[in-house]
């Protein structure tokens, strides 16, 4: 690869790991013990199919941590080949129902999945779980006996609120973020990681923040779990340096994400992603196992941090800020598109025109109390999912200070309607049945329904023409809804409308990029003329990576969209070809597909 010895490039050394992608290149060499040390490893999230990843972590597990248990904690969703497959490697396959709100970049999917897993290690007699992902592999040999040793080595520190330290990694914990330990490993007394992920579904889903001190304060993601668990235990929150110093200290270990052999094929290749010794973003600096020990050891001997430079910090140099006003379909297409560092903020019902008017006048934006009370289904998910819809109409978008890019898809112009209150012309955007229309509702709004159409394509220019101004022409990718499900005529019209429209505005607007599905499926488990197949999503996320503009698609399927499934599995159904009789050679891809042959 690097032949040249030292390899340099852009004046600066590089050097690079090599890892087999198959377990039968992987060569083990356990320390044999006289007691073995047993735990429990849950593997949680989607089943990585591309190069069988998680079936073939599964296979090198079985070599590396013998005797140990392990459970995939995965969705009813997944491929019916692909769970086979994992559970001819012996592994326990747990599949969850999706939680009511998915959370802010699936945060609540996580909690569900990993605390079901944890639950059910526990409850089949485990002392000790490791909690990883389907899509990281540890590469490391004798870590059972390693982990095991940390604890002795760093007992509790105060056993009244802990069994033992809860032992994570270096991989995503940072030292200058408060409170923010890594969610991707953990290890340590069943009862105390079972404590951790027992957290409530956080049902917040846009964040903002104009610093880096102002995004901690958020609470986001690994945020909110390790605050959350924090409480529990007691221990008071503060949302200092100082004071996440000394909870990382006293309540956990970390280690070097090298020494278990951490591999996680997502976002770049490179190894220590975040570590530079040239000054390039330092608040990036991850916390290694050699930082906390210094902090263990010799806390009282570091001269306290300031937070004034997280408050000056500006996460844009950090984070790429991308824009969305997307419903459904522009939601799971990003399900299979990664940016690095990418952070969304979704405006999701703010149609161009109601977006154009309250980002003149703020006051006209919805009175989110006064609405709310017409929510149905008071204390149900979807009254929070509505909710969590209005929230994001009070938000102006053209009111930040840098977007990398703008993701819209249609269905705002399409479907949405639009009240206004009768008394001082506040508005609001919704679907007929998102509201209880009570006699107090209708004396207080006037329905104006959807977008006037002789004045679509003029409210999209204004609306374009402002985000340049504002965010100096930024990507603009423009996904159009599909009708074919749709037989309503009013629809399939304001579609072609729409379409039209934003056709004509591509000759004046050279940052605007229009996506306009070829394929479109029915989800066959979904009557909504407006809800698609996974595979109408891929192929949507295929166009937007085509673009190269920030994009790259996440590769879990094949060329053909479909789940990659095992070698095996595919030369036994190929090799169904050659029963002659058609009603037995159907039976028995059955029996293969559903794991009895």
């Amino acid at each position: 690869m690097f032949k040249k010895i030292p390899y340099i490039e852009n004046n600066k050394f590089i050097t690079y790991d090599e890892k087999p992608v198959f377990a039968i290149d992987y060569r083990e060499n356990n320390d044999q013990l006289k007691t073995p040390q047993v735990l429990t490893i849950v593997m949680q999230g989607p089943i990585m199919s591309e190069n069988n990843f998680t079936v073939e972590t599964i296979k090198i597990y079985k070599r590396t941590f013998p005797d140990c248990p392990i459970i995939v904690s995965t969705w009813k969703t997944e491929p019916e080949d692909a769970i086979w497959a994992i559970k001819e490697q012996g592994a326990t396959v747990l599949l969850n129902d999706e939680p009511p709100i998915k959370g802010w970049r699936n945060v609540n999917k996580q909690i569900f999945s990993t605390f079901n897993a944890i639950k059910m290690a526990k409850e089949n007699g485990a002392k000790y779980v490791i909690k990883t992902r389907t899509d990281q592999r540890m590469y490391e040999t004798n870590i059972p006996e390693y982990l095991f040793n940390l604890l002795k080595i760093f007992p509790p520190y105060n056993p009244n609120v802990q069994n033992s330290r809860i032992v994570t990694m270096s991989l995503n914990t940072f030292k200058y973020r408060i409170n923010g330990i890594t969610d991707m490993f953990m290890f340590g007394d069943i009862d105390d990681i079972l404590k951790y992920w027992s957290c409530e579904l956080d049902k917040r889903e846009n964040f903002e923040y104009k610093t880096l001190y102002d995004n901690m304060t958020c609470k986001i993601s690994e945020l909110y779990f390790t605050t959350e668990y924090l409480k529990k235990i007691n221990v008071p929150v503060e949302m200092t340096i100082n004071s996440a110093w000394e909870n990382y200290a006293r309540y956990f270990c970390v280690i070097d994400a090298a020494s278990i052999g951490m591999f996680w094929p997502k976002y770049s290749n490179e190894f220590n992603r975040w570590r530079n010794f040239t000054g390039e973003a330092p608040m990036l600096e991850e916390l290694s196992f050699k930082e906390w020990l210094n902090l263990y050891a010799g806390l009282e001997n570091k001269l306290p941090i300031c937070n004034k430079m997280l408050e000056e910090a500006d996460p844009n140099q950090i984070m790429k800020p991308v824009l969305t006003r997307i419903a459904c379909l522009g939601q799971f297409t990003l399900e299979n598109l990664f940016m690095p560092n990418a952070q969304f903020i979704n405006f999701q019902k703010n149609r161009v025109d109601y977006a154009l008017k309250i980002s003149e006048n703020p006051n006209l934006s919805i009175k989110i109390d006064e609405v709310s009370k017409f929510i149905p289904d008071k204390g149900s998910p979807r009254f929070d999912y509505i909710k969590n819809m209005f929230e994001q109409e009070t938000k102006d978008i053209f009111s930040y200070k840098k977007a990398n890019m703008l993701i819209l898809d249609s269905f705002a112009e399409l479907t949405d309607k639009l009240f206004v209150n009768k008394f001082d012309n506040t508005e609001f955007l919704a679907h007929w049945r998102d509201i209880e229309h009570t006699e107090e509702f209708n004396r207080l709004y006037e329905y104006q329904g959807t977008i006037i159409e002789n004045k679509i394509e003029e409210y999209y220019d204004k609306f374009f023409e402002k985000f340049n101004k504002v965010y100096g022409n930024a990507p603009i990718i423009f996904i159009l809804f599909p009708t074919t499900l749709d037989k309503r005529e009013e629809y399939i019209n304001r579609a072609i409308i729409i379409e039209k429209a934003i056709n004509n505005l591509t000759k004046k607007y050279e940052n605007l990029f229009v996506i306009k599905p070829a394929l479109v499926e029915a989800n066959e488990n979904d009557a909504s003329v407006y809800h698609f197949s996974a595979k109408t999503y891929r192929e949507i996320a295929r166009e937007i990576a085509s673009l190269k503009i920030g994009f790259d698609l996440k590769n879990s399927t094949n060329k053909d969209g479909e789940p990659k499934i095992r070698t095996t599995l595919k030369i036994k159904l190929f090799l169904c070809n050659f029963i002659p009789i058609r009603s037995i050679r159907r039976k028995t891809r059955e029996k293969i597909r559903s794991g009895k042959f």
